[in-house]
């Protein structure tokens, strides 16, 4: 069944005004050796659980509850990561505004990672290939901070 694109801009502004998209650095101790491993990672956080849920429905991903400190209320969290999130972030670029960079590269470093399983079959990875991953990480990290402005030094816009 098609998905109409209403469905894609709705939770375009989900991840937009209360969404993360990030790539996730991590230690993997899967072999007896442990190596750095990169992953992408789409998150939203809220209060309506109605909102949470529309979104798994569409794409799939974990739903969970998670409890405030200090408070009565709960906020309710959806995860996608790899290609999933790859797959929510193609279907909803069309209509992102404030995070349409940071999902934009977003889309280069998981097309990036499965052209190298494409090809490759050891799961060690070069030095060159972890040095590309950790600029994909830090420009990432660089994209969530360019728009921040100290509201003590400018102002509200």
């Amino acid at each position: 069944m098609n998905k109409p694109a209403t469905n894609f801009a709705y939770c375009a502004g989900l991840i937009d005004g209360e969404g993360c998209i990030s790539i996730v650095k991590g230690i993997s101790r899967l072999s007896r050796r442990p190596s750095t491993e990169y992953s992408l990672r789409v998150f939203v956080s809220m209060n309506s659980l109605e909102c949470i849920k529309k979104l798994q429905g569409i794409f799939g991903g974990g739903l969970y509850m998670r409890e405030r400190e200090n408070t009565n209320f709960q906020s309710f969290n959806w995860t996608v990561t790899s290609n999933t999130a790859l797959e929510v972030l193609k279907k909803t670029l069309p209509y992102l505004h404030e995070k349409k960079q940071q999902a934009i590269l977003g889309i280069e470093f998981q097309n990036m990672l499965n052209r190298r399983k494409k090809l490759k079959h050891s799961s060690r990875l070069s030095l060159d290939e972890v040095n590309e991953r950790e600029k994909f990480f830090k420009r990432m990290k660089s994209l969530k901070t360019e728009k921040l402005i100290p509201i003590a030094s400018k102002g509200l816009p």
